[in-house]
């Protein structure tokens, strides 16, 4: 990947993308100011992807089904949640 020509053109428009969307919501004073994108991004990929792949060593740890339905939609509207917050301007609640 390090020596290809084209992996940097495939994921700059994310990049560029989440900038401009932080960059909306700083303007309107709905987003806290000074967020990395790459941050961002990868937080929620983390949040979106590493429970999935460790869904059977975590169920079996603590006794959890993590791939059942109640169990991920409760995780889907925690995660929200949570990036909602993390983005909030400081003084803003967090919309719903």
């Amino acid at each position: 990947m390090q020596q290809s020509q084209k992996i940097g053109t495939l994921s700059s428009p994310v990049l560029a993308q989440i900038s401009e969307l932080l960059k909306r919501g700083e303007a309107k004073g709905s987003v806290r100011p000074g967020l990395d994108p790459l941050t961002l991004c990868f937080m929620r990929v983390a949040h979106a992807q590493f429970h999935i792949s460790n869904r059977h060593t975590f169920s079996a740890i603590f006794s959890v089904d993590i791939g059942a339905a109640e169990w991920m939609e409760r995780y889907d509207t925690e995660t929200r949640e949570m990036l909602r917050s993390y983005l909030a301007a400081p003084g803003r609640r967090p919309d719903g």
